[in-house]
Formats: structure tokens, sequence, C-alpha cells
């Protein structure tokens, strides 16, 4: 059989297909409303504090699923190197591996790896390394996820709070703080003002019982109407190095590698 990109993209459908299952396990598991912003009153000053409560985690097999689906996007680089390769010679060297690397003294050391592919395959594959540019950033979040999942922990899940919106009527000035820090000042007195206190899909992965938004009026006790809304997602736990929505890292993951990597190299075959 003559080299092509066959395989590679078999791996790349594969891990489609996982996404698939993910979202709808995501949609499913957030139906059920497992997070919430509670909103307290502080006594003292007349505050008030919205906070994070967590009622459940996702289940293990929706980890599972995640792992699965970074095995196949990292698995489709490795094939496509292996599909480079056979294009020279038909026994590849067994350590032939789509190379990804912070560093360029850690590509020097390793590129023996890819010596059976074209020089010019060799030279692209170069210019996608993350120290090469922050744009490839992305290659080594992927690599690192997915070594991780593979070597250490089955993928780690958590929570991130995607947006928010935060209504206030009051007979004072007021401050809105998320996680403690000014944000903007409300100087209209006597009438509703709505404000975005967390743009939507503003990544904030957060602890359960943490502070999320501060409504702090200027004068003590002043009467507040408070209307909060907020809306959820899946991301990468904050144990792991790269927080973020699962669904849109993963989909993002798969058109970079459809339609940069694989077009990159499509002319080879």
């Amino acid at each position: 059989m003559s080299p092509s990109l066959d395989s590679p993209r078999l791996k790349l459908e594969r891990a489609k297909e996982h996404l698939e299952v993910i979202e709808r396990e995501i949609e499913r598991f957030l139906d059920d409303d497992p997070y919430a912003l509670i909103e307290e009153c502080d006594l003292q000053d007349g505050s008030h504090v919205f906070r994070m409560k967590v009622y459940a985690q996702p289940a293990g097999s929706l980890r599972l699923l995640v792992g699965e689906c970074l095995y196949n996007l990292r698995s489709s680089l490795d094939h496509l190197a292996w599909q480079l390769a056979l294009l020279t010679t038909p026994t590849p060297r067994d350590n032939t591996a789509f190379l990804i690397y912070r560093t360029g003294s850690s590509w020097k050391r390793n590129k023996g790896k890819i010596g059976d592919l074209p020089q010019r395959a060799q030279d692209i594959m170069h210019g996608f390394q993350p120290y090469k540019s922050p744009d490839n950033n992305w290659l080594y979040q992927l690599n690192r996820l997915c070594n991780d999942d593979k070597h250490r922990t089955i993928t780690l899940l958590g929570y991130v709070l995607a947006g928010s919106s935060i209504k206030v009527r009051s007979e004072s000035n007021i401050d809105i703080r998320t996680r403690g820090n000014p944000v903007r000042d409300l100087s209209q007195r006597f009438q509703a003002t709505e404000y975005d206190a967390l743009p939507r899909h503003h990544r904030v992965v957060s602890k359960d019982n943490a502070i999320i938004i501060e409504v702090i009026p200027d004068v003590p006790y002043t009467e507040m109407y408070i209307e909060a809304d907020s809306s959820f997602a899946v991301s990468f736990g904050p144990e792991v190095a790269f927080s973020g929505n699962v669904a849109h890292t993963l989909l993002g993951y798969h058109g970079l590698i459809r339609d940069t990597v694989f077009n990159k190299f499509a002319g080879f075959f």
C-alpha cells in the first residue's frame, strides 16, 4: 500500500467520534445543574457575595472518553510521521514520531527520530515546534495532556464559570468585584443597571465555595436588588497545566490538526 493520509485521517475521525459523545455527555451532566452561584449577604456592611457551589463532579467514564479522544488526536500526528517516513524507506526506524518540543535543545537531541522523513517534511515539522512560535503552543498542550493521561493519571476534569451577568438596582454607588479585584464603579442611582461582571466565555476555574462576585455599596446597609445569571462548562481540572472548556478545546485541536497540520503535508502524498 502506498503511503497516504488514510491512516492519520482515520485516527482523527475516531477522535471526532469520541468528541461527539463527550459533547452529549457534558450536556447531560450540566442539565442536572451540578454547579451554582449561591448569594450571601454580609450583615456587617450590607455587601453581597456570590460563591461557587459544586454539587457533583464529572463521572469517571467521561474522563476516560476525554483521554481516548486526546490519544487519537495525538496518535494521528504520529501516524502522519510514519507515512512520511514510508516515502523514503519501507522500514522506518521504530522511534519515528511527530516531534513536539518546547526548546531548541530538545529538538536537536531528538531530531534523529525523524531521520527517515524527506528533508522538506522535517523542515515543515520543525516549523510547527512550540518554541518556534506562540501559535504552536496548542501542540505542546495536546502533547502534555495526552502524556499525562497515558502515563500519570486519568484526565482530571473540573468546572469553569463560562459567563456571568449581574443586574443591580441600588440607592448608592456600588463596586462590583470579581475574585476581589475591582472591575467597574457603577454611579447611576435609582435605576436598574446591568453589567457583565464576567464576560461570556471568560474561563475562571474555581474551587468549591470560592467567592466569584462581590457587590459592595458605598453606603453600608444600602437597599439593593440584585439579579445574577451564570453559565458553566466542564473544564480541564485545576491540577492540569491548561484549563479551559473541554469540548471547545478538543474541537479546536481537531480543527488545527485537520486544517493546518494535515494540509501542510498533503502535498507529499
